[in-house]
């Protein structure tokens, strides 16, 4: 049986095609009611967010303190960082690291089906940072995320190397302790100061508490000023603003924003299914989709049936009319939904 989840990145992915092709206009649907008290997975997942970010702001820092040479691209990079750290957690107890990871994988998912893919951007494409994720917690420990590989989510030509993937990444972090760890022993030993500016916005008032509950900010700072011994005093702040979250390496803050608290628990109520496995979180109902299909899987649905075989179905009648849209398709997602693409002829055959 096809897992719902590969379903939603199958028809996310044949959406995303769609959106580029149709300049755009897409439909989604009206803003999400946020209630005055989010659930215990609204919290746990808004937590596991904002550790993941700071961590990967934390890794910006590291970079630009140290001068570190970096092979590639720099959010890649930063993502990795964060990735492991999050991975590395001793605070295992009820199975956590698993829990935070599919949070951040969830979050990852919803981008990359709810925003469009800026080529030029010097961030990578949400769903590029989806399989990364996952396959450096498969690679990290395959006993524990092997269901990404069983239920198709990981695709076994990526899942054969994830280990080696993991590997890399850990000795690339070991290199970055050992060659930045240690300052000549007069220098001073900088230190990370956290500080809460009073929130101005719903998400930032309901949340403070359970950010200063959780020391989940102390606990990523010690991570790093444990690891490595920073030639100055930096700073963590979280704000009032709308830029998610930044370095502002003049300063020596990372920057997270109350707005991207209220993004992070919207995307909690889009996907809450506190018991289902992250293969099982989505419903095409929380795409963003083309209006036309959009309302008519609204229509089907309020008759009765199952979501994903009805948008399987009114995709498949789309690009049946398309084929210039279809092809277009990548090979897995054609297979998906079509027939598999018979090779062409050679000339003379």
């Amino acid at each position: 049986m096809r897992s719902p989840f590969r379903s939603l990145f199958i028809l996310g992915a044949a959406l995303i095609t769609l959106g580029a092709n149709s300049g755009g206009h897409l439909h989604a649907a009206g803003p999400l009611d946020i209630a005055p008290s989010p659930s215990p997975y609204e919290i746990q997942y808004v937590l596991a967010n904002t550790e993941f970010t700071l961590l990967h702001e934390l890794a910006h820092a590291l970079f630009t303190e140290f001068d570190m040479p970096v092979m590639g691209n720099e959010e890649e990079a930063a993502d990795r960082f964060a990735a492991l750290a999050l991975l590395a957690s001793r605070e295992d107890r009820a199975g956590g690291s698993l829990q935070r990871v599919e949070s951040v994988a969830t979050e990852l998912g919803i981008e990359a089906v709810d925003d469009p893919v800026v080529y030029e951007d010097s961030h990578p494409p949400a769903i590029k940072r989806f399989y990364d994720l996952l396959c450096l917690a498969f690679g990290s420990d395959p006993g524990k995320f092997g269901n990404y590989v069983k239920d198709r989510l990981l695709p076994l030509g990526r899942a054969m190397y994830c280990r080696t993937e993991y590997k890399q990444t850990s000795r690339a972090v070991s290199w970055m302790r050992r060659q930045r760890a240690q300052l000549p022993l007069k220098a001073a030993r900088g230190k990370i100061s956290i500080s809460y500016e009073l929130p101005a916005g719903s998400a930032g008032e309901v949340f403070l508490d359970e950010l200063k509950r959780s020391e989940l900010a102390d606990k990523a700072v010690r991570h790093v000023e444990n690891n490595f011994q920073l030639p100055r005093d930096l700073s963590v702040s979280f704000r009032n603003c709308h830029e998610d979250a930044f370095w502002n390496s003049r300063s020596g803050t990372v920057v997270l924003c109350y707005d991207l608290l209220e993004d992070y628990w919207r995307h909690a109520k889009k996907s809450e299914r506190t018991n289902d496995p992250l293969t099982e979180k989505f419903t095409p109902l929380n795409l963003v989709m083309p209006a036309r299909i959009f309302d008519s899987l609204k229509e089907q649905a309020g008759r009765g049936g199952n979501m994903n075989e009805i948008a399987v179905e009114a995709l498949k009648s789309y690009f049946r009319n398309s084929p210039e849209i279809r092809d277009q398709l990548p090979m897995t997602v054609h297979g998906e939904l079509f027939e598999p693409r018979s090779e062409k002829a050679s000339p003379g055959q």
